[in-house]
Order: structure tokens, then sequence, then C-alpha cells
């Protein structure tokens, strides 16, 4: 999640900076290399030249939110309403105005509606998942929310719904407007509107864009340091990253770090990269997030506390008879069937109905499931390898890409018919997904086809970045994470301390953000 974020603020800014060059035509970038020079065109991941006003972008725009939350929320807002005006101006002028020579929406002369293939259409998804970034800020953002069991889904739920609807037609507007194969993908809507002489337009489409990436760029700023917060205040990071302003509440260390550290970024590296390193950092993200909604749902709480616990510390003791220690075993061990049907006891095992079940029936609660989780996600990488990069030996029914499909497919099924037959924790009292496992397991799926689309270079960069993770991981964050120091939490979700709201001015509220003040639902 962080490198989504850091990544994004960065390909953003670089993106904004170059719409600015563009509308001033080029004299930015040629300023810049007439005076400092260009880098070398050799190395791969730099740009053509450094790039200081979206670094300065960054620099501007985390002093704006270190005002706090609420001067955020209404520039953020502000921008993007006039950003929607913009759009529906645009989609709205291409509409009435379409094409006179294009006799069809997709001709044949020109590949029809899937000119690059079924393969070419999802590669281009993959590389352009990076649009619906944001969404997941909102709950990034629940701390802020008066309402969050109710707000929260809603908000998610309207912003996908709208983003999509003006994502299609837009598209749609502009492929009726120009054919699609004339679209400049530097500048599609600019250069569309000049192309038709519509030079006025040219502007609004510009400021629009403009507009866009601010609003984007504001999304992303504004939750980067919040998922770093929540982070640190679990211990996964050194806690002095979850240092909160105390007149704002703002994590201000984190977005001070983070923002240089993207401000650098988008001085020195290429556009493109960050977009495709962008990509896969995102999707692999939303892929550990669906996971993890269903080792929440099946994992089980601590069920040994009050006796059950000084039980087995007895045990622990050397010196303690060995006929009582038999009799504890015996204690924890034969739980009667009617507690095992009630919470807590019954998340993770198997439904009342399935306990006949051999192997399955003598499995640790929680276990069955996520091991079949963790089965079904390699199944669902090889279905979504074979359908894609390996599509041809498929059509070509070679005889071993046919059987590891067919095993593939049987594996993935059969591993979620495993999961739905345990029992689920359903005592969460925030909002939580519907229809698990089957939609977060569609969700694994389908973000692995877009992620073996894109270029194996893009794999590298993102394994030596989870190598830098990893490391982070089990150096400090596996040592200091609460779930470490208190294993009954397992299981249980966390809410980290309350941050300003949105219609509060926070004085100081003498948080001290080195305590464990975590409490648990």
């Amino acid at each position: 999640m962080i490198l989504e974020y850091v990544l994004s603020v960065s390909s953003v800014a670089r993106g904004w900076s170059g719409t600015v060059d563009a509308m001033l035509q080029h004299a930015i970038s040629n300023g810049t290399k007439n005076t400092i020079g260009s880098f070398p065109s050799n190395v791969e991941f730099v740009g053509e030249y450094p790039d200081f006003i979206g670094a300065l972008l960054i620099i501007i725009l985390g002093l704006v939110l270190f005002r706090g939350p609420k001067l955020s929320a209404i520039l953020n807002t502000i921008i993007t309403m006039l950003n929607l005006v913009v759009i529906i101006l645009a989609t709205c002028i291409m509409f009435a105005r379409p094409n006179e020579h294009t006799s069809e929406f997709a001709p044949a002369s020109h590949g029809g509606l899937f000119p690059y293939g079924f393969g070419g259409m999802i590669g281009g998804a993959g590389t352009c998942f990076y649009a619906f970034i944001g969404f997941d800020a909102i709950t990034v953002s629940s701390e802020e929310a008066l309402n969050p069991k109710r707000s929260m889904p809603i908000a998610t739920g309207v912003s996908v719904g709208v983003v999509t609807l003006l994502f299609l037609l837009a598209s749609l507007a502009l492929t009726l407007f120009v054919p699609w194969w004339t679209v400049d993908r530097q500048a599609a809507f600019t250069a569309a509107f000049h192309v038709r002489n519509y030079e006025w337009a040219t502007y609004i489409t510009g400021i629009g864009s403009l507009l866009g990436l601010s609003a984007s760029l504001f999304t992303s700023m504004y939750a980067m340091p919040r998922v770093v917060y929540a982070m640190a205040s679990d211990g996964l990071l050194p806690k002095f990253l979850g240092y909160l302003l105390p007149s704002t509440q703002v994590p201000v260390v984190a977005l001070s770090l983070f923002g240089i550290f993207s401000a650098i970024l988008t001085l020195l590296c290429d556009i493109h990269l960050l977009a495709d390193f962008l990509s896969i950092g995102t999707l692999i993200a939303y892929t550990i997030v669906s996971m993890n909604v269903c080792i929440l749902r099946y994992c089980q709480p601590q069920l040994y506390s009050g006796q059950w616990s000084e039980l087995e510390s007895n045990e622990e003791n050397p010196n303690f008879p060995t006929d009582e220690r038999l009799n504890n075993e015996k204690v924890i061990r034969e739980t009667n069937e009617a507690e095992l049907n009630e919470w807590p006891h019954s998340i993770g095992r198997l439904k009342s109905a399935f306990r006949h079940l051999p192997i399955l029936r003598d499995s640790t609660p929680g276990r069955a499931p996520i091991i079949s989780l963790l089965i079904y996600t390699i199944c669902a990488f090889g279905l979504a390898s074979l359908l894609l990069p390996g599509a041809q030996y498929i059509q070509e029914a070679r005889w071993w890409a046919v059987v590891i499909f067919i095993l593939f497919l049987i594996g993935a099924i059969f591993f979620v018919v495993i999961m739905f037959l345990h029992e689920q924790n359903k005592s969460f009292d925030s909002f939580k997904v519907p229809f698990v496992p089957l939609i977060p397991c569609l969700c694994v799926f389908l973000n692995f086809c877009l992620m073996v689309k894109l270029s194996p270079m893009t794999w590298v960069r993102f394994i030596i970045w989870l190598v830098i993770g990893l490391i982070i991981y089990f150096a400090y964050g596996w040592r200091h994470s609460i779930h470490a120091s208190n294993p009954g939490e397992s299981g249980k979700l966390i809410t980290v301390p309350k941050m300003g709201s949105f219609d509060e001015d926070i004085t100081g509220s003498g948080f001290e953000p080195y305590e464990n003040t975590n409490t648990l639902q």
C-alpha cells in the first residue's frame, strides 16, 4: 500500500508537470535541458530531464496537508467538482459532434472491437489500472468519519461507480469524435479537439486535465501518511512514524519523509516506468487485501482465557503433577458439541452438517480454510498464466497445457468449496465484504489476469521492492508487532487511535503516539 501511494504521487506529479509543459509549447522542458542538461539516454529508469515542477508541486501540497484534514477536504472537493464539470462538458461536446467520416464505431479494417486481441485488451487494462487508484483512500480515512460503518461502504461504492461510468462515457465519446487509431496517447482529449479545430476546447480540457491530476495527487498524498501511521501504530514500522502533530492530528513525520521520497522519484524517474511499477504494486496490494478478508473471516480469536489460560500455564510448570496435567489436557480437548456450535468456538471449524468429513474434521480451527486459500491462490495464478500468456498452447490443444489447465481449474473450485464448508467470523461491527470467500477469490483471479500481462522488467523491479519490504518486516515489524507481542489479538480488527474529524477543530488532544492505545473490536 505504501508503494502504491508513493508511486501514485510521483507519477501523477510527473504527469501534471508534463501537461503544463505541453500547454506552454514545451517551454519548461526545453528550458531545463538548455540550462541544466538532460539525463543520459542509456539509463532506463530515469526521465529525459529533471522534473523540478513536479517535485515542487509535491512539496507545496505537503505544506497544505500540514494544515489538517478539514482544509484538505475543502480544497479536494472544489478541485474534484471543477474536474467533473470539465469532463462532462468535454464528453457532451464529443457526443454532440461525432466524426462524420467514421461510418462504423469499430471498423473491421482496423481490427474491430478487439484490434489487439483479448490478451491485448487485458494487458492495456493492467497498465491503466492505476486510473482507479484512490478509492481505497476512503477506508484509510475511516478515522475521520463520523459513522464509518455506514459511510465507508456507501462512499466506496458510489466513488467507484461514478468514476467507472465517467471513464466509459468519456472513452466512448472520444472514439466517436476521432477514430481510435488516431488518438494521441500523450494528450488524448486535447489533441482530439485540436484535430477537429475546436481550439477553445483544447484549453478547457487542458485545465481539466490539471484539475483531475491535482485531485488524484491530493487523494494519494492524503492517504499515504495515514497508511504509514496505521502500520506504525501496529508496530510494523518504527513508532516515530506514527507521531501526530498536536494542533492538527496530521501524521507529520510520515508525510514529511514519504513526501520527500516521492518528490525525489518525481525529479528523477520516467513516468512510464512509474506507471508500470504502480500498476503491479497496486494489483499486488489489492490481491493481498482480498486474501486478508478471507483470513479474518476464518481466523479464530483466542479462546483460552481465564481458567483455560491458567490451566495451560500450570501445564508448563515441570513440577505440576502428571495426573492433574493429563486432566487439564482432557478439559481443554473435550469441548462439548453444543459449545462448538456457538461463537467464537465455531469460527474456522466445519459447519455442523459437514463435521463427518475425514481429515478436515480433525483440523485445527482456521487451518484448513487458510491452507485452502493459499493453494487456491497458486491455482488462480496458474489459470491466469495459461489463459493469457499461454493461451496459444490451449488453442493449439497441446495435451500438457490442457491437462494443467484442467488440474488448476478443478483445484481452484475444490479449495473454494472447502472454504465454503467452514464457519466464518460474523461478529465484525464494521462494514464487511459480502459473499465471502467467492468475491475475494474472484478478485484474486482477476488481479492475476491483469498482472501476468505486465512486462518482465516490471516484475523484477517489484521483486526488489518486495525483498526490501520483507527485510524491514523480519528485521523490525515481526518483533514489534502488536500481534507478535499479544497472540490473543490475532484474528481481531484493530482500530488505531482516533485522528481529527473533518467536523471538529483540534487544539491538542494530548495523544501520546508512543503508547499502545489500540482498541479491539
